[in-house]
Formats: C-alpha cells, sequence, structure tokens
C-alpha cells in the first residue's frame, strides 16, 4: 500500500535483542496509533540480527498491526557512536535533581546531533523505564530508548500485539505447541544464563528463587508441567527442583528467538527473570490473567526501570 506523505510517521531505532526491540515497537505503535500515522523502523543502532541481517522483530509480521515502512539508513561509525552515547545517556537517571538537570542539558544537546547527522527528528525518555515527562509534539520523529515500562504501551496496542503478533512462516511449528498446551496447560520458566552470569548486575535470580516461585505455582496447581526455556539447559537443571522429572519440558535451541516468544504466549502462568524476552513472554500470554512472578530485584545493584511491572505481577 502506498503511503500517504502527509501522514504522521513515528518511528523508532532498534536497539539490543528481541525484548528491547518489542518495548521500542510498542512505544512507537501506541505513539504512532494515537496519531492515526505510518510506523517506521530506522536501521541505525546496534541490534540483534536474525538470520537475514535485519532486526530480530522483523521475524513478527508486524505490518498486520501497522503500515510499516523500512528505513535502511547508511551510517558511519562516527554517527554509530553518536546515537550509542545518545542512548547511554538516555539510560542514565539520578536521585539528584541537579545531576539529572545537567544530564537532561547534555542529553538534548546529543539528541539535537544525532538528528543532524541522520536526518530524522530523534527523541530519547530520561532513564530506562518511565518517563512522565516524555512528550512527543511532532508528527515525524523517531524514537530511541530502551521504554522499559508497561505505562509506555497503550492498552489498545497490547490487545492488539495479543491477537496479531505471529511469527512470520511458523504455523506449523506454533501449531503442534498449541495442541500440547492444551493437553498440559504449562507454567513457563525462563532461566536466562550464559551472558547473564558474566555481568554481575545481571545475574540475580538464583536456585532458590526458582524453588520458592514454583512452590508457590505448586500451591496454586499442584502436579503442574513446566516448558524450561533456557540459552543453556545443561546448566539450567541444575537450578531446577530434582523431584519435576517428566514434568519438565525443554523447549528445542531450534526454534528463532520470535518462535520460541510464541510457544510461550501459550503457557498459563510464568516465572520469569529479569529479562525482557520473558517480560514479553508473560505480557503477551493468550491466558486472560496468567499468574506471572518475576524477581523482586531487577539489577544486583542499581535501580530497577521505573514502573517496569504492571500490577498484580508477584515479585519473589
Amino acid at each position: 500500500m502506498p503511503r500517504n506523505r502527509n501522514k504522521p510517521v513515528v518511528g523508532f531505532i532498534p536497539v539490543g535483542g528481541l525484548g528491547n526491540q518489542l518495548f521500542q515497537l510498542a512505544t512507537a505503535l501506541s505513539l504512532q496509533k494515537e496519531q492515526d500515522g505510518c510506523l517506521a523502523i530506522d536501521m541505525l543502532g546496534e541490534f540483534r540480527a536474525n538470520a537475514n541481517g535485519m532486526p530480530e522483530i522483523l521475524d513478527f509480521e508486524i505490518e498486520k498491526i501497522s503500515q510499516l515502512i523500512l528505513r535502511r539508513e547508511s551510517s558511519s561509525r562516527f554517527t554509530k557512536l553518536a546515537i550509542k552515547s545518545l542512548l547511554r545517556l538516555s539510560n542514565k537517571r539520578f536521585s539528584s535533581g541537579t545531576l539529572n538537570h545537567c544530564l537532561t542539558l547534555l542529553q538534548r544537546v546529543f539528541s539535537h546531533l544525532v538528528s543532524t547527522m541522520v536526518g530524522l527528528t530523534v527523541l530519547s525518555p530520561r532513564g530506562l523505564g518511565w518517563d512522565p515527562s516524555f512528550k512527543v509534539e511532532k508528527s515525524q520523529v523517531t524514537l530511541l530508548g530502551n521504554f522499559h515500562s508497561y505505562l509506555f504501551i497503550s492498552e489498545s496496542v497490547a490487545s492488539e500485539m495479543r491477537r496479531e503478533l505471529k511469527s512470520r512462516g511458523s504455523t506449523a511449528v506454533i501449531n503442534d505447541y498449541e495442541r500440547l498446551a492444551i493437553d498440559e496447560k504449562p507454567v513457563a520458566i525462563h532461566i536466562r544464563l550464559g551472558d547473564y552470569l558474566s555481568v554481575t548486575e545481571l545475574n540475580v535470580v538464583n536456585k532458590e528463587y526458582f524453588a520458592r516461585a514454583i512452590e508457590m505455582v505448586e500451591s496454586y496447581d499442584p502436579g503442574s508441567n513446566y516448558w524450561v526455556f533456557t540459552n543453556d539447559q545443561a546448566l539450567a537443571r541444575q537450578y531446577l527442583p530434582q523431584d519435576l522429572g517428566t514434568r519438565l519440558r525443554f523447549m528445542p535451541d531450534s526454534l528463532s528467538s520470535a518462535q520460541t516468544m510464541e510457544v510461550m504466549w501459550l503457557c498459563e502462568r510464568y516465572i520469569i527473570s529479569n529479562s525482557t524476552f520473558s517480560w514479553w513472554g508473560a505480557f503477551l500470554s493468550d491466558c486472560e490473567q496468567p499468574l506471572v512472578i518475576a524477581p523482586k530485584k531487577w539489577f544486583k545493584y542499581l535501580d530497577e526501570p521505573l514502573n517496569i511491572c504492571p500490577p498484580g505481577w508477584v515479585r519473589l
């Protein structure tokens, strides 16, 4: 469908992995729907790519939700460095009002610099999570940030994502898991290992957390089946009670990130890690009111993103 050039365009620069990209997509969609405009993906940042070298978010059929424009701009090393610097500034938030004011001024300078370099109006929030002062007053903008809060996502966009967001070319695979889910009524457990073990700030969840979470699930529904989502199956087994035995089903590594997340949506209860991936696995669940258990601490020492978890999620 040809784009109406008079329509507002809300774009976003994808950065990070699929969970991060979903926060960026959902925030842009919420603004785009509000303005009755088009959605653009500006591939200028450092994103985790799919098998085709494109942002992992494109493994979902986004065009079923919104008219989509892909703007694959070439960018120099200096431009990429400026974008990375702006993102880092955007992520920081201090308790001191003076420090925050200074950072805000510096962020505006970098935002103007990046906007000039890429020929787009680039806007960033303050902090990793909710920023009540973040406002979009122009009709042609590009968002750069993490947006790690449910408050950036409108109810209508959340509902539409739950109904329409599907991974590409995965119908047969997902159908198989749908049939299994009907029989097993599974609990999703996401055990994020690998890179999380080497980053002190992210190495939060442990065996005690999963044991307590499973104990809570069993108090609601004894004998539950568990689907385990992890990037290290051998090590993940050491994080789980030995007596679960055949009630554990480990998800195969052969699934793409988008397929894995779509399978996660089939579950009825969730034990997540401090990970945006399993956050979205729970948030877009097919179950109307799933039990979601999340770690009390999102980071080891840093303040967690403001308003990251919706009301009703249990923090252990």
